[in-house]
């Protein structure tokens, strides 16, 4: 179960980062870069979960995307985009999920 955690936190986190990315290259901001700098970062640590087995670890990862996530989708709602709003629920929806089998 440990892994398909890991592999779950993975992705959401690089979701975000994708996200990050395209707002990189699309607005040219800073904001837009301290936010990739931080999905960055994130990203990095999540995927390190699947490397370097620690369950207290990838608890403290997975909680961290999970709230990234329900964040996500309560901006999602204040710009009107259903699937910015809807699709970051439903994975911090199932990560807060999967913290109780950690």
């Amino acid at each position: 179960m440990y892994f398909i955690i890991a592999i779950f936190t993975s992705i959401s986190s690089l979701v975000s980062l994708f996200y990050a990315i395209d707002a990189c290259i699309k607005t040219k901001q800073v904001n837009a870069l301290y936010a990739f700098a931080r999905s960055f970062s994130i990203a990095l640590l999540c995927v390190a979960t699947l490397f370097f087995i620690n369950h207290q670890f990838l608890f403290a990862m997975t909680f961290l995307m999970a709230l990234v996530q329900l964040i996500d989708g309560f901006i999602g709602l204040k710009i009107k985009d259903n699937l910015k709003a809807y699709g970051p629920f439903s994975l911090a929806i199932i990560g807060f999920i999967l913290l109780l089998f950690i």
